[in-house]
């Protein structure tokens, strides 16, 4: 009974969202309807559990605030969550589905709003593996306050089966969500070379 409780909270909030006139919404009047996010972690080993029910799907109309481009066919947006990040900043975080060359991708965003303006994106979650492995992980400060990123990527045993070794190539990158211009804080760049097990 609860959970029926839940979803029909959540399925009225989706509609009240989309029954607005959203081409003179601004990204505030969004937020209202978007749950507080308790997250800090995100990788492929998080199980994010995101309900589409749960969420706040975009329009044509919403999309374009944040992302300053028309909304195609096979784009899909869900705003999954909001954090306070100062006293006129927030933090939105996206779960977004689209479609790269010959196959789909899904993706996290995290879009920093500053006096209800999105001052910045930046992708916290990512994976494809179709021939060039590309990975993008995140995390979150404790205060929401620090956005820690890391990106690898290898490919040269997806690209050739036989080879002994595997480089992969690793960056990390720390950002004040604070600061004025969302500073880079800390920026790390490695390459760790793998030998590759053949049968």
């Amino acid at each position: 009974m609860k959970n029926m409780t839940l979803n029909i909270i959540a399925l009225t909030t989706l509609i009240i969202l989309c029954s607005m006139k959203t081409q003179n919404l601004d990204v505030c009047e969004i937020l209202k309807y978007v749950n507080k996010s308790v997250g800090h972690n995100y990788n492929s080993e998080v199980k994010f559990g995101f309900e589409t029910s749960q969420s706040i799907a975009l329009d044509k109309n919403a999309f374009k605030l944040f992302f300053e481009r028309e909304m195609s066919e096979i784009d899909t947006c869900y705003l999954v969550g909001q954090f306070k990040i100062s006293n006129n900043r927030v933090g939105i975080i996206s779960y977004n589905t689209s479609f790269e060359c010959d196959h789909p991708i899904n993706y996290l965003l995290l879009h920093v709003v500053d006096n209800c303006k999105i001052i910045d994106t930046k992708m916290i979650y990512y994976q494809d593996y179709d021939g060039f492995n590309y990975e993008i992980s995140s995390n979150l400060s404790k205060k929401f306050d620090i956005l820690t990123i890391t990106e690898k990527k290898f490919s040269e045993y997806a690209m050739e089966p036989d080879a002994k070794t595997d480089t992969i190539f690793t960056k990390i990158y720390k950002i004040n969500l604070k600061s004025s211009s969302l500073d880079t804080i800390y920026r790390k760049s490695k390459a760790e070379i793998l030998k590759m097990p053949h049968n």
